[in-house]
């Protein structure tokens, strides 16, 4: 499972799973790039070949910064992930806002939304949702040689895939 993307251009296709497939599209809207062609379901949508470029000079960009908004990966706590991590894509995570708005369920089953002084702790959006975590729990890493390639393999495969369909 996951997402094909099957070139207009006689190149081998790009596959990734559905984590994989988040990640990207994390680190493209983190590089600044559209992602509205960028589709969540396998349906054939077509991604342009000028999307496709714009993408890969956004991907190739973000990979050689290498000031405070350089690429970096969060590792936050989840049950839902091989290994009970999650890796998300971040730039400046060091640099919290001191206020983030949570959403709390009261007792009598209200959603109440407030915002909350962060101080000890911070509040992260998952694919699963929100979760709140002490900020010793998460721990920013580098980019690994293997993440660098992922990106750079989908990067060359926009670059010379003269647009592609997802699937």
């Amino acid at each position: 499972m996951g997402m094909d993307c099957v070139p207009l251009n006689n190149i081998e296709p790009f596959h990734c799973n559905w984590s994989g497939w988040a990640f990207l599209r994390r680190v493209l809207e983190l590089s600044g790039a559209d992602t509205s062609e960028m589709a969540w379901t396998n349906d054939g949508h077509l991604v342009r070949a000028e999307t496709a470029k714009a993408w890969a000079q956004a991907l190739r960009q973000k990979l050689a910064d290498r000031g405070p908004s350089r690429l970096k990966i969060a590792k936050i706590p989840n049950k839902h992930f091989l290994g009970g991590y999650q890796e998300i894509p971040v730039v400046e995570f060091e640099k919290l806002p001191l206020e983030t708005k949570v959403y709390l369920k009261l007792k009598d089953g209200t959603i109440a939304s407030v915002f909350e002084q962060v101080k000890s702790y911070t509040v992260v959006e998952t694919i699963f949702g929100y979760l709140r975590l002490n900020k010793n729990q998460i721990r920013i890493t580098e980019l690994d040689k293997d993440t660098r390639k992922f990106i750079r393999e989908f990067a060359d495969f926009c670059e010379r895939s003269g647009g592609f369909r997802q699937f």
